[in-house]
């Protein structure tokens, strides 16, 4: 905002110790009339955040009375809010980390310190500062009547020294930014022991979204995370032919009821559009060139060269899209806004509601997924306490109070009640209107971030529902399987060194910015369905004469198999009532059934005989010893009699039985491989084939299996075009990755000392988009979130 909040001259106070949970108690003590004055120090915490353009100074300062009002008493504590824009937050925040540590230095070289804060455009700074012997530090005691007296009187206060104690975030990779480079204080032990309120009104699954390096280091706002993706359908045409939405769950099953709206409702879009296979968690961002699947492996999203057999589940979805594309179901251009019979709706059960009343229709609806919290939803605002704050147990107090205390929270999101909001008779809220005496309110801030979402006042008119929803949409929350993961970017190191000595580094080439680019551009042309599309009247006609054929084939193939049944069967029978061959199976199963037998007893008696005369012998006895004594008993006829205490005879005699089966088996499947060789099984097969029967059956099997082979020939023809186009994908990165890795050597080669050789020899690892995908991306993935099953051992 283009205006001063504050221009506030501050001094260091030099050795101030701040309470932890109480205020500071400082006694000056008068000597008149022996009377001593107690005065209670309040302990100050500036709060950094982001309010819109049109909040101004005096705004501020209302909001800072109001609050302060409520937390002196309950807290033993103050706050002074720095509000900016969203544009320039940052901008603040890092000037008032720049500011800590000049005042840090400062104040080791015993130095005098002031500051000022306010925006100023000429300079485009919110801070100034100074300091040094010759600077002088005033102070200020800092007591409940100083604060309230201030802010009642419009004028602001601030602390004696810069301090950055809470901040907002509201950017995932800026939390992990700043909590890595330890400018955030760790929370965990806090909200465990002092803040255990917190878990209360905050779910668990955005306090996982915060872990880094298995620490919590802010509190996130609750807020409904994610969104659902509906499947969708208008009423009027389930009503019309006599369609019940719950029958149809998948894309799969929508199949037959888009055709029926094809053939029947020419002004009517059978399916308006599909999301993004639920299953699949794209890395970075949707249509990503890799994704984690529902087994936890990173594999690439496009193509298979590296990955055979991983991809049938990325294949096959976007195969059914474009099938639904080849068969007229999806809208061609010009008809983004056409009537529809289903859609895909992606958002919150009142944003579906909102636009049933917006297009004036009557939805059914299936939910299609769950909302998934990921790092970016998840912490699209979090509260956090600087590394810089001394006492981080009272700044965490206020959070959790912003947090949990309608009357806190809705402060600071709404301003002070009857100058900024009034409240209607029905509870609901809205903000005061200009008057020729008032210029109507200019406090702006948005619900997320001022705290707990679910405790705001309904704004008049707006969704009285809205926390009960949030509630139940949070309850639904599903954590992504990339919750927590953020990929770091390496470093090239050179051999060149700086003026301080230090050796030169270059940020690796943005091989992320790259895959985006490239996924950002394919994967639309996948969840429309055109990768894969087919000219369906030219395929069909192409096709007949391959469905006929298969069909054909498969018939003489069954024809096959029925006459090398029969023919089987007919060697068993006759082997069977061969007496001969009978007798001599009988022999041969016998001596088998007896050798299966005695080989068993074998090993089990050798194992228990063993444990037998190791301690018949004593310790004493070698190895060579004891396998002796059990060879000596496992005579023939030792097995014997064990084989008959073991077994009846008609035990002996049911087992001779299945032997002779199966050497039956054995024998009349020789025949028949010998059999097949012959021409006299070419010619009567030649002749089944041709005959009027299988004419006859062919037919037949044309009219019933024509429709599912068709089927089957069009999905392998569209799979076999998205693979195509997969291999082009491939070949398409590979080429821009070594485009990059050749500028990046052009322009950093000299910077940093390394010849391209010696350069490209550090780049090699990503030389390719599996290079890229497997030493890079999994390899940090798996870091995190271990090596899923399919990978270990």
């Amino acid at each position: 905002m283009n205006k001063k909040k504050k221009i506030v001259k501050k001094a260091v106070l030099i050795g101030v110790v701040v309470a932890l949970i109480a205020a500071v108690i400082v006694y000056v003590v008068a000597m008149q009339d022996d009377a001593v004055e107690t005065v209670v120090e309040v302990p100050v915490y500036n709060v950094f955040g982001i309010t819109d353009e049109s909040t101004t100074e005096q705004d501020i300062i209302n909001v800072e009375l109001e609050m302060n009002r409520i937390i002196i008493s309950r807290l033993n504590l103050a706050v002074n809010f720095y509000l900016t824009t969203a544009d320039k937050y940052y901008q603040m925040v890092d000037e008032a980390y720049a500011m800590m540590e000049a005042y840090t230095a400062a104040t080791k070289e015993g130095h005098g310190f002031k500051y000022e804060f306010g925006y100023n455009p000429d300079t485009d700074k919110f801070f100034t500062y100074e300091s040094g012997a010759d600077v002088v530090t005033p102070t200020e005691v800092i007591t409940e009547d100083y604060i309230l007296d201030r802010l009642e009187a419009g004028q602001s206060f601030a602390t004696n020294a810069p301090q950055i104690d809470i901040l907002l975030v509201n950017d995932y990779s800026k939390y992990f930014e700043l909590a890595n480079a330890n400018k955030l204080a760790a929370l965990d032990t806090i909200i465990a022991s002092d803040s255990k309120a917190l878990k209360d009104y905050v779910p668990q699954i955005l306090f996982d979204a915060a872990v880094i390096n298995n620490k919590i280091y802010g509190v996130p706002t609750n807020v409904p995370v994610g969104q659902y993706q509906y499947m969708i359908f208008d009423n009027a045409y389930l009503d019309k032919y006599g369609e019940d939405a719950a029958t149809m769950k998948s894309l799969e099953d929508l199949e037959g009821y888009l055709e029926t709206i094809k053939l029947n409702e020419t002004d009517v879009v059978p399916l308006q559009k599909v999301v993004a296979a639920p299953e699949q968690q794209f890395l970075f961002t949707e249509g990503f060139p890799a994704y984690v699947n529902t087994v936890g492996e990173v594999v690439p999203t496009y193509y298979n060269s590296t990955a055979p057999g991983k991809m049938a589940d990325f294949i096959n979805y976007y195969a059914l899209i474009a099938k639904y594309r080849t068969l007229g179901f999806l809208p061609e251009e010009g008809q983004e806004n056409a009537d529809f019979a289903v859609s895909f709706f992606t958002g919150t059960v009142d944003e579906l509601k909102a636009y049933e009343e917006e297009t004036g229709k009557s939805f059914s609806y299936n939910v299609y997924a769950k909302p998934v919290a990921t790092n970016d939803n998840a912490l699209r605002s979090i509260f956090c306490v600087s590394a810089t704050c001394n006492t981080p147990i009272p700044a965490t107090s206020f959070i959790e109070l912003i947090t949990t205390d309608a009357q806190a929270k809705n402060v600071f999101l709404y301003g002070a009640e009857g100058i900024n909001y009034i409240t209607n008779a029905d509870g609901t809220v809205k903000y005061v209107e200009a008057t020729a005496l008032n210029a109507g309110n200019t406090y702006v801030m948005e619900n997320i971030y001022t705290g707990n979402t679910l405790l705001a006042y309904t704004y008049e008119g707006g969704n009285a529902d809205y926390a009960k929803n949030a509630m139940n949409h949070n309850r639904d929350l599903v954590s992504s399987r990339l919750l927590g993961f953020e990929y770091t970017a390496g470093k090239i190191y050179g051999s060149n060194k700086t003026e301080d000595g230090k050796t030169v580094a270059v940020a690796e080439p943005d091989y992320i910015a790259l895959l985006t680019e490239i996924g950002n551009e394919l994967f639309p042309t996948y969840l429309d369905g055109t990768a894969g599309e087919l000219d369906y009247e030219a395929f069909a006609l192409e096709a007949k004469a391959t469905v006929e054929e298969n069909i054909r084939a498969k018939l003489a193939k069954e024809y096959e198999a029925n006459y090398k049944a029969e023919l089987l069967a007919s060697y068993k029978e006759a082997l069977a009532a061969d007496a001969e061959k009978m007798t001599a199976f009988q022999t041969q199963a016998a001596a088998q059934v007896d050798t299966e037998i005695k080989t068993a007893l074998t090993k089990a008696l050798t194992e228990s005989l063993t444990a037998f005369y190791k301690e018949e012998l004593g310790e004493e006895a070698t190895e060579e010893e004891i396998a002796a004594a059990v060879t000596a008993e496992l005579t023939d006829e030792r097995l014997t009699e064990e084989k008959n205490a073991l077994y009846t005879e008609e035990k002996l005699a049911e087992m001779v039985e299945k032997k002779v089966e199966s050497l039956i088996s054995s024998e009349a499947s020789t025949l028949l491989s010998e059999e097949v060789k012959s021409e006299a099984y070419a010619a009567k097969l030649a002749a089944l084939t041709a005959s009027a029967e299988f004419e006859a059956d062919f037919a037949l099997h044309l009219e019933s299996d024509y429709e599912a082979e068709f089927e089957a020939e069009l999905m392998d023809a569209i799979k076999k075009k998205l693979e195509d186009k997969g291999l082009e994908v491939e070949t398409k990165i590979n080429e821009a990755l070594l485009a990059l890795t050749e500028k990046y050597k052009t322009d950093n080669s000299s910077a940093l000392g390394l010849s391209d050789e010696d350069l490209a020899g550090k780049l090699d690892d990503y030389a390719t988009i599996n290079d890229c995908i497997t030493n890079g991306l999994a390899e940090q993935y798996y870091a995190l979130k271990g090596l899923p099953e399919s990978m270990k051992g």
